[in-house]
């Protein structure tokens, strides 16, 4: 619903914005402490989940039929 947080949420999540109260932690990291430690952890998630993307898409792409 419109007003929830949800754009909110993930902004601070992502180190976009400071939370202005309460807490937040992404994979044990606080996001207002350790900004950093938590974009390098997201970083290498994204890294990860787009090497998988890759070879899913490379493998599931069309080969060229045999003359």
């Amino acid at each position: 619903p419109n007003g929830a947080g949800k754009t909110t949420t993930l902004r601070i999540l992502t180190t976009l914005v400071r939370p202005t109260s309460g807490h937040a932690s992404v994979l044990g990291y606080d996001v207002a402490h350790q900004p950093g430690e938590v974009r390098r952890r997201q970083q290498a998630a994204m890294a990860a989940f787009a090497q998988v993307c890759d070879q899913r898409c490379f493998a599931a792409s069309p080969q060229p039929m045999a003359a």
